[in-house]
């Protein structure tokens, strides 16, 4: 209610020279018409179709722009806000995730190229599932692979591994909260993500993807999206 009275005031504003236009035509046909006298050279009859004539057409712009702008924060509500481009190097020693791992697809290739390059007027659509490799030791991971304008879809749950760049990345939360998308390890753990090392994200956005790691990498993640 109170975002609907907003977007109905904000309307209004927006076309306030129209509504302004259409009082002074119909002050001055009410005034011509009650004393005969005239204030412009214009006929009272004018005077009037101009005055209905502007506060219909205000009407119907101020209508179309409320409902267009609640549709678009409906959307809005509902998809992924992209915040981004941010650039950041993640180093340092692996971080222990649980070496359980999460059930692979019965469906599906895994893309064999270390490369993936889309064009930056059509972004490549990459699953994560696509870029799994069986590492020792450790869940299932996408590693030594260089992503170019990819759109990385999950959903999946993304370990922060060492020796990653993103640069210019653009990351997919909700509610333009950077926390809907950053997961902390609890004390005594996590298990199931799938780990992300050795890699480079270049000119890359990512959709329906959490991240976890050290609360070093996570903390450098949520300055670098924070500044943006």
């Amino acid at each position: 209610m109170v975002e609907s009275a907003r977007l109905f005031i904000k309307a209004l504003w927006r076309y306030a020279w129209l509504f302004a236009i259409s009082a002074s035509a119909n002050a001055a046909w009410i005034y011509q018409i009650k004393t005969g006298h005239t204030v412009t050279q214009v006929p009272s009859w004018i005077l009037g179709l101009l005055a209905i004539g502007t506060l219909l057409v205000a009407a119907f712009l101020a209508f179309h722009y409320q409902r267009a702008e609640s549709e678009r924060h409906a959307a809005h509500q509902s998809a992924p806000y992209f915040a981004g481009p941010v650039t950041f190097n993640i180093t340092g020693a692996q971080f222990h995730f649980g070496n359980v791992r999460p059930a692979r697809p019965s469906s599906g290739d895994r893309l064999p190229e270390r490369t993936i390059e889309g064009v930056p007027s059509d972004y490549r659509v990459v699953n994560v599932w696509e870029l799994l490799e069986d590492v020792p030791d450790q869940p299932l991971s996408i590693i030594n692979r260089t992503l170019r304008y990819v759109e990385l879809r999950g959903p999946a749950l993304i370990g922060l591994g060492p020796n990653l760049q993103f640069i210019n990345v653009v990351f997919g939360i909700l509610d333009e909260n950077v926390d809907t998308i950053i997961w902390p390890i609890p004390r005594n753990g996590m298990l199931g993500p799938i780990v992300l090392q050795d890699s480079i994200l270049e000119s890359c956005r990512t959709e329906s993807l959490g991240f976890t790691g050290s609360p070093e990498a996570l903390d450098q993640m949520r300055r670098a999206i924070r500044v943006q």
